[in-house]
């Protein structure tokens, strides 16, 4: 065996921009050296392998070559410091790895034992690798049967590839444990319910009371109650218990939603206790990023519970993600995780100051601590757009951050604009899901006013005749989705029509068409960027906008992706952290897009259409040939949504 002073053997996981690949670490115990080895023939990263092992502080030479094509080196560690090696998926843009120096903290939480009907809560720090000690933690239980739990389909993929040398191990989302053990209830039909079906089984008589109902549904799955709560009108409260009771019917003649599938799991503990039993621990990463009922539902007495987490990097407030049953949780075992491996400890004591200056609830106790050997700076008098132009004129490749959509673009047009032709921009998932989501909706707008019926794309604007009644209808329910839409379109109908806007688009396409990996700027949204790093991290000047924990849990997020380079902040949002005062709006200039769209970041054409006004209605809700919903059925797991490619309405 090797000695304990080395690395750990096994296979790895790392990202070079959005491309990942598996690499594998062999103890060779006839020569006592460790070997590293990776395919060639596959599509993941290889470029920067000498590169993160020079930065883990490793010697890498070329071990030899086969006729299959296989890298092959010999690993020499430069220090006897005990670690093990991660590859640090932190930063995002260019691979690295780094060596984790088992902490006190490390070394407590390894050897921490948990009963069966016992729990664990692991706070840690960004950049922290906790995934990487829950890993460890389970190496060291081979005896044990362990459940990994993720809370969406993206979490459990990567989990997968984490965990898989563990025989032990099985990953799984919260959401396919519950559909397998509630079928008797869906019998496999299972996706979103269509508004007309609601409307014709509850007798609504408006779409608003179809919204109310739908609205009130998606709060209870949600919460970890057994109870529609808060709400004083009798009859909203019936309709939900007659749908309620349609579902747990088995014979529902309609698709059941992901959502209320889970929460059946989650009431009965029943259901619970026989989809668990197979398992001695359940492990559940990133549980600040799960809803009350999801954390409820893994809470049984037969088996034991791990739980890692870090309530500051809870940003899916908007999903009701509320995080108060993780706050009031009670678990007999609390530890901490605050050394992070990923920055040092400038970025790590401006983190401490921002936890500290949140809205209550505030963890005093709780301190982020950065790694002294890593020196990131910290910048906090420069203008974003004028750092980023630096950063471009010294070579340096940067990550722009922003709140919204509206920013991101805004500052995109200008760099654009600013920038050398010979330097490379892209957006965060490519630059087609951005314009899909926020430029073609303009698009259609354009047809629409010109009568072009046959040529808009979006299903839904094309039910409409004429551009008023729609914006009337926008006005009316304070659309927020098209709203914004249709100030663009009037900024730039006196200028132009369809046909020079489509042409502007495919311009602007040609201009932003690197990916993300080989771009020197790379510009994305809070919420897209989560879970990843960059060595230069550029912030823009729309956080703080109120005095909320989720507004300070963003920031937090945002600050925290920086690495080894600078992480660039407004003055104007340091004075808002200082101060917790609101934000004030922005000066408006006859340039600015920064009002002209929205921020959902999300494809428009996968939503479920907005009411309609009632000359609009019959046609719209009209149901498919043969009555039946127009949409297929759906595997469990696309239920999952993807956070980094998410962004709040």
């Amino acid at each position: 065996m090797p000695p304990d002073a080395t690395l750990q053997p096994g296979r790895y996981m790392y990202q070079e921009g959005p491309a990942q690949s598996t690499f594998e670490i062999v103890w060779q115990e006839s020569q006592s050296q460790y070997l590293f080895s990776q395919a060639l023939d596959g599509q993941g990263p290889r470029t920067g392998v000498l590169e993160c092992l020079e930065r883990g502080r490793w010697k890498a030479s070329l071990c030899s070559t086969s006729s299959t094509p296989l890298l092959v080196l010999k690993l020499e560690p430069l220090c006897s410091t005990p670690c093990v090696l991660q590859m640090d998926r932190s930063d995002g843009l260019c691979c690295r790895a780094q060596r984790l120096e088992e902490s006190e903290e490390w070394k407590e939480i390894l050897a921490q034992p948990v009963d069966t009907g016992k729990a664990m809560l692991i706070t840690a720090a960004p950049g922290s690798g906790k995934t990487t000690l829950l890993r460890e933690w389970c190496r060291g239980r081979p005896n044990n049967n362990i459940l990994v739990l993720a809370f969406n389909r993206a979490v459990s993929e990567q989990m997968r590839e984490n965990f898989r040398e563990l025989g032990n191990v099985t990953v799984k989302t919260i959401h396919a444990v519950a559909h397998g053990a509630t079928r008797h209830l869906h019998n496999d039909r299972v996706g979103e319910v269509s508004g007309t079906d609601l409307k014709t089984f509850l007798e609504c008589r408006t779409w608003d009371e179809v919204d109310s109902q739908r609205k009130r549904l998606t709060e209870f799955c949600a919460s970890s109650s057994d109870r529609l709560l808060g709400h004083p009108d009798p009859r909203t409260r019936q309709r939900h218990k007659v749908l309620w009771e349609h579902f747990g019917s088995g014979r529902c003649s309609f698709r059941m939603p992901h959502d209320v599938y889970l929460k059946f799991f989650q009431l009965d503990k029943s259901l619970r206790s026989k989809a668990f039993a197979d398992y001695d621990t359940i492990v559940l990463d990133e549980a600040q990023d799960c809803t009350d009922c999801m954390l409820d539902a893994v809470k049984i007495h037969q088996a034991a519970c791990v739980m890692a987490c870090d309530p500051r990097q809870n940003i899916y407030q908007f999903r009701h993600v509320t995080g108060e049953c993780l706050r009031g949780m009670q678990v007999d075992h609390r530890m901490s995780l605050s050394q992070s491996f990923r920055f040092g400890e400038a970025i790590a004591a401006f983190l401490t100051k921002i936890a500290r200056k949140s809205p209550p609830p505030v963890d005093l106790g709780f301190t982020v601590r950065g790694l002294p050997g890593i020196e990131s700076r910290l910048c906090l008098d420069a203008d974003p757009h004028d750092a980023i132009l630096q950063l471009l004129r010294d070579g340096k490749n940067a990550v722009v951050l922003a709140r919204k959509n509206s920013t991101l673009w805004l500052e995109a047009m200008k760099l654009l604009a600013d920038m050398d032709d010979d330097k490379a921009a892209a957006f965060v998932g490519g630059f087609h899901e951005f314009a899909t989501s926020q430029l073609i909706p303009v698009l259609d707008l354009f047809f629409l006013k010109e009568g072009r019926i046959s040529d808009i794309r979006s299903p839904y604007v094309n039910k409409f005749r004429s551009l008023d009644s729609f914006r009337g209808l926008c006005e009316d329910k304070q659309d927020m989705d098209w709203l914004p839409k249709f100030s663009l379109l009037d900024s730039l109908s006196s200028k132009m029509g369809s046909t020079q806007f489509a042409e502007y688009l495919d311009e602007v396409a040609g201009k932003l068409s690197a990916q993300s990996h080989e771009a020197d700027v790379v510009f994305a949204t809070v919420h897209q960027f989560k879970g990843l790093g960059f060595e230069n991290v550029v912030l823009l000047e729309d956080f703080l906008e109120s005095y909320t924990e989720e507004e300070y849990n963003i920031f937090y997020v945002a600050c925290s992706r920086v690495s080894t380079g600078t992480l660039f902040v407004r003055p104007g949002t340091v004075r808002l952290l200082e101060s917790g005062g609101n934000r004030r709006k922005r000066p408006r200039s006859a340039q600015d897009f920064d009002d002209y769209f929205d921020d959902c970041f999300e494809p428009m054409f996968d939503e479920e259409p907005y009411p309609l006004s009632d000359e609009d209605e019959e046609e719209f809700w009209a149901p498919s040939d043969g009555g039946e919903s127009a949409y297929e059925d759906e595997d469990p797991e696309e239920a999952d949504e993807e956070e980094e490619d998410t962004q709040e309405p």
